[in-house]
């Protein structure tokens, strides 16, 4: 916590003209990271449905 107040203090003067690009970038890389986790979701749910189908689609009977 007291790291916290130093850099608090230390950056008291930072413009409002610096934070802005920070703060975009910040946005950015979530927006990313966010997409990324969706899609990783997406794509193990994709792979669950297709080899449950593979499954289904199984011929169990014994051959000649």
């Amino acid at each position: 916590m007291a790291l916290l107040k130093i850099l608090a203090l230390g950056n008291a003067k930072i413009t409002v003209n610096q934070i802005t690009p920070a703060s975009e970038a910040i946005v950015q890389i979530c927006k990313i990271y966010i997409t990324t986790y969706l899609i990783m979701i997406y794509r193990k749910k994709l792979q669950k449905k297709t080899q449950a189908e593979a499954w289904a689609n199984t011929d169990y009977s014994v051959g000649d």
